[in-house]
């Protein structure tokens, strides 16, 4: 079996749509603030737009409020999205995933892993306690260091593997008792030491 099949395997083993709960529509908390700011930036750089419609000597300012409009829903966008969203938008990358690495297409599969990566971060920052979303950063590092590993990327393997030491010890150190995280932190580890000695690990058991 090689590496890249083991990618599919390891996700396969804990896909965020069955493991991560899904909870009532919440919003990440923003102070009121915040809101009432944007809300007036918002306002402002609208005004502006139509007051440079039909005016050719002010379309360096249109094209400019264009961009800042552009540049304030991009930053306030994902402020509102809900962790249902996010949950939906991780299983799907990892779907996107799989599918990508059933047709050969690694590098394609690496930057849906990369996504699923930055979507399940955002849920992590929104409880820090949530191990269980932790755990999917963990699977999703893991998943980016066997492609890596798959195609020569050793050091970005190994910056993947240690990424998910790092995210995995924290849990795994609080919960010694805990089987399932220790297996998973010794797999890591072992994957990172088989690199370091110039091995790599043979996934054909």
């Amino acid at each position: 079996m090689t590496l890249w099949k083991a990618a599919t395997q390891v996700m396969e083993a804990s896909i965020v749509s069955d493991n991560l709960t899904v909870e009532p529509r919440q919003m990440r908390r923003m102070p009121w603030a915040v809101v009432v700011l944007l809300i007036a930036l918002y306002a402002i750089v609208s005004f502006a737009a139509l007051y440079t419609i039909g005016n050719p000597y002010r379309a360096g300012l249109r094209e400019a409020v264009g961009q800042s409009l552009g540049a304030v829903g991009r930053w306030a966008g994902p402020a509102f999205e809900t962790r249902a969203d996010l949950t939906e938008q991780a299983a799907s990358e990892a779907a996107a995933a799989k599918a990508k690495i059933a047709n050969g297409d690694l590098p394609g599969a690496a930057e849906a892993y990369r996504k699923r990566l930055e979507v399940l971060e955002a849920l992590s920052e929104r409880d820090l306690a949530d191990t269980a979303t932790r755990r999917e950063i963990y699977v999703t590092h893991m998943a980016l260091g066997l492609l890596a590993e798959s195609t020569a990327r050793l050091p970005d393997a190994r910056q993947e593997y240690r990424a998910a030491i790092a995210i995995l010890r924290p849990v795994a150190d609080h919960e010694p008792e805990n089987i399932g995280w220790q297996n998973d932190l010794s797999e890591a580890q072992e994957r990172l030491d088989a690199l370091d000695a110039g091995q790599g690990l043979n996934t054909d058991n």
